[in-house]
């Protein structure tokens, strides 16, 4: 598997048993791709893959990565490795025009925050949208972060924050996405300057505040 952050999640590379992979490296023309960089679509990339059997054998191999075919090679110093090189070009992506979050538990007087966004009976979105990795509740008035079970306060406004990830072969389209909460078009999608953000979205939403408490007012 090769770790940087790319629009296609991570590379695995599957072997026969008998073969290791020591190390791969992604270059662009002569100019290697730094782990944590993200892959480009629409662009011509170069591999190597660093390969060893786990057991001596003769080395009669075919390699094809991802259906396009390699080239072996030996590996200085090191006469049972060898090292597999292959071209290839990523496709372009789809690009996703709106994420609608239904289902979202609103706010209310004496209930509990829920952040389980794993439960698919609440924040559900369309398969084909992308998935949610990551949500918060934040309490405005108060200015803090809400943790799953704290309850809903009288008198204050909360705000929702989630961040979606788009699935693979598949972008947002920053500059004309259109996101809602139950329905309302209201949502703001956070500005994100960084390398490859057309692959998620962090989204904020902000519920009217809730009643003042009554009972606390006729009191004083």
């Amino acid at each position: 598997r090769y770790d940087a952050k790319n629009y296609f999640k991570d590379i695995w590379i599957m072997t026969p048993d008998d073969l290791k992979v020591n190390a791969v490296d992604f270059w662009i023309g002569n100019i290697p791709i730094k782990d944590g960089e993200y892959f480009k679509e629409n662009t011509s990339y170069k591999a190597r893959i660093f390969i060893a059997p786990s057991s001596v054998f003769p080395w009669e191999i075919e390699p094809v990565v991802d259906g396009y075919p390699g080239e072996t090679t030996y590996v200085d110093g090191e006469p049972n490795s060898r090292c597999i090189k292959v071209s290839f070009k990523t496709a372009l992506l789809e690009p996703i025009g709106r994420i609608d979050l239904k289902n979202v538990p609103v706010p209310k007087v004496g209930e509990r925050v829920n952040n389980n966004y794993t439960d698919k009976n609440y924040y559900t979105i369309f398969e084909e949208q992308g998935e949610i990795t990551d949500l918060q509740w934040r309490d405005v008035t108060d200015d803090i972060t809400l943790s799953h079970g704290d309850e809903f306060k009288a008198g204050h406004q909360y705000e929702l924050w989630f961040k979606v990830e788009a699935n693979f072969g598949t972008k947002y389209d920053r500059a004309n996405i259109q996101v809602t909460i139950n329905g309302d078009k209201e949502a703001t999608v956070q500005p994100s300057f960084e390398e490859g953000s057309e692959s998620y979205l962090e989204v904020t939403y902000q519920f009217p505040a809730l009643p003042a408490d009554i009972k606390k007012i006729s009191k004083v």
